[in-house]
């Protein structure tokens, strides 16, 4: 499966939507025509990544479940800097452009160069 840094986003924006800290099952991340299997795989992917932190709890006939979800200090660093469309947009075009492509690393490394552009602009 394709890692969608467009869901990524999406998934860190509904996160940070909860006000009890801590999701306590991944089952409660709704979002329309998501299916839970891509769901659950950017989720762990996410906690690869370091930008969210949960648990897995193996279940009996083969499945797995997933819960105490909740952004770490990188996720929310992260979703301060890539909330508004526009700035995404940008970021996603700029990432692009200079060959580092779509990636958390990529991403990351264009954010201090486009916020320099977008000051320098002002």
């Amino acid at each position: 499966m394709k890692l969608d840094m467009d869901l990524v986003r999406t998934l860190l924006l509904e996160i940070e939507k909860n006000v009890d800290l801590v999701i306590p099952r991944a089952d409660e991340i709704k979002i329309a025509g998501l299916d839970e299997s891509t769901k659950d795989y950017h989720l762990f992917k996410m906690s690869e990544g370091g930008l969210l932190s949960l648990r897995k709890m193996d279940l009996n006939g083969g499945g797995y479940f997933l819960y105490e979800i909740q952004l770490t200090w990188d996720g929310h660093q992260f979703i301060d800097q890539v909330r508004k469309d526009d700035f995404w947009n940008k970021l996603k075009a700029k990432a692009i452009s200079s060959g580092a492509g779509l990636t958390l690393l990529g991403l990351k490394a264009a954010i201090p160069i486009l916020i320099t552009e977008l000051i320098k602009q002002a």
